[in-house]
């Protein structure tokens, strides 16, 4: 059995990340390297799916990989 590791979500260290209408809660950075950073979402790292095409396509939702079940962050979560 194989598993593919999720993309981790990462900006460039002078990135900007603004949060959107609707989303309580706390954006951060964990450093991946000196030009790098993971954002993090209420301290919980955020990852990406590589099988989302584009913005509101959730087919990672639910999956089951590395472990444990992956979901969706909602907006409203804190």
């Amino acid at each position: 059995m194989s598993h593919v590791l999720a993309p981790v979500l990462v900006k460039k260290s002078t990135t900007r990340v603004t949060l959107g209408p609707g989303v309580k809660g706390r954006i951060g950075f964990i450093a991946r390297s000196k030009s790098k950073k993971q954002v993090t979402f209420n301290s919980y790292p955020l990852y990406r799916f590589a099988g989302d095409t584009g913005p509101a396509r959730s087919h990672g939702e639910g999956l089951f990989s590395c472990g444990g079940t992956w979901y969706a962050i909602a907006a409203g979560a804190t």
